[in-house]
C-alpha cells in the first residue's frame, strides 16, 4: 500500500464559466476506486475568486491507500459555485460530492470485483461509465438560468476527467497533461469554460511543481 494524493499539479483558467467579469468559485472533487474499494469522495476549493489568466497554485485531496497491483481510477469534477452563498458553497459541494461517490459506488460493484482480471477495454468502459454518473448528477445541479439578467445563474461544470490505471501501470508520481478541459455552459453565461491542468498523483509528502 502507498499512500497518494490525487489532484493537480498545475491549474490555468483561461477562461471562466461565469458571465463576462463575473468571478467563478471552483471546487474539486476527486472520487477514488482501488480493487473493490470505492473510497468516500474528497473535496477542496481551488480558489473563490477566478478570473480569466489566473495560474492556480498546486491543489490535491488524500491520502489515499492504494495498491498499485489492483485497477485504480480517479474521477475528477470541478464546479463552479460563485452564484451560491459563500456560507452555502461547501454545503453544497459535500451534497455533490455525496452523490457522486454513491453512484460511483452502485455502478461499480460488479466490475470492479473482476479488477484482477481488467483489460484495457474494460477500463475504458469503466471511465465512461463513471463520467455518465458524474454527468448524471451535475445535469440537476444547475438551477434556474437567468434569463436577462446581468448575473445570471453560471453555477455548474467546469470539467471532468476520469484516469484509470491498469494493475501495475500506476507509479507515483504520475502526471498527466497539460490538458485543455472544457464543458458546456448555457449560452446567458457567455462562453463555454476553458482550464489548462495538469492532473498530479503524488506522495503524500512530495509537493508538485509547474
Amino acid at each position: 500500500m502507498t499512500d497518494l494524493n490525487f489532484g493537480f499539479a498545475s491549474f490555468h483558467v483561461d477562461n471562466c464559466r461565469s458571465k463576462g467579469d463575473h468571478n467563478d468559485s471552483d471546487w474539486l472533487t476527486v472520487t477514488v476506486t482501488n480493487g473493490q474499494t470505492v473510497f468516500p469522495t474528497q473535496t477542496a476549493l481551488i480558489g473563490p475568486n477566478l478570473h480569466a489568466g489566473d495560474q492556480i497554485a498546486p491543489v490535491a485531496v488524500g491520502p489515499f491507500a492504494i495498491d498499485e497491483t489492483q485497477l485504480v481510477t480517479a474521477t475528477f469534477a470541478v464546479v463552479n459555485l460563485s452564484h451560491t452563498d459563500d456560507d452555502e458553497q461547501a454545503k453544497k459541494v459535500e451534497g455533490i460530492a455525496l452523490a457522486i461517490g454513491g453512484g460511483i459506488a452502485a455502478l461499480s460493484g460488479g466490475v470492479l470485483a473482476v479488477a484482477g482480471e481488467i483489460e484495457e477495454d474494460l477500463a475504458a468502459k469503466v471511465g465512461a461509465a463513471f463520467l455518465g454518473v458524474v454527468g448524471g448528477v451535475l445535469g440537476t445541479m444547475g438551477g434556474i438560468i437567468g434569463l436577462g439578467s446581468s448575473d445570471p445563474n453560471c453555477d455548474g461544470e467546469v470539467l471532468t476527467r476520469v484516469l484509470t490505471f491498469l494493475p501495475g501501470q500506476l507509479q507515483a508520481p504520475r502526471f498527466v497533461g497539460p490538458t485543455t478541459e472544457t464543458a458546456k455552459s448555457p449560452h446567458e453565461c457567455g462562453n463555454d469554460p476553458h482550464t489548462t491542468v495538469t492532473y498530479g498523483i503524488t506522495f503524500v509528502r512530495h509537493k508538485p511543481h509547474f
